[in-house]
């Protein structure tokens, strides 16, 4: 197994990085690993929720693009977004039906619900 691992024909990861990657991958559909019948990372199904601080919002288009201060890219699929709270705010993004997702941005006081987003990086 040892020189299977040097000769990078295997790789082991223990389940904090398999947390991280669920973390980070969190939005992205990765069709090929049901596919490869690979066990469930971390032993869990992933986060249903990710809350992340929010660098930028602009707009792009008709819709908004939503940049993480992590580095994820979200952008706006539907819902409306009349207004972006200022100051620090933060994006809660949930998983919703059929591999979709939801955000709401907040500042602590407000809170701007039901827009409906896919990460794009």
């Amino acid at each position: 197994m040892k020189a299977r691992e040097a000769s990078k024909e295997i790789l082991a990861i223990d389940a904090d990085v398999a947390k991280d990657l669920q973390k980070e991958s969190f939005g992205f559909s990765l069709p090929s690993l049901p596919k490869l019948s690979l066990p469930k990372l971390g032993g869990g199904d992933g986060p249903e929720e990710m809350r992340l601080a929010i660098k930028e919002v602009r707009k792009s288009g008709r819709d908004y693009v939503i940049e993480m201060e992590n580095g994820q890219i979200w952008r706006q699929t539907g819902g409306r977004l009349n207004y972006v709270p200022r100051g620090d705010i933060e994006a809660i993004i949930t998983s919703a039906a059929m591999g979709s997702f939801k955000m709401k941005i907040t500042d602590g006081k407000s809170t701007v619900r039901g827009l409906r987003v896919r990460r794009v990086e």
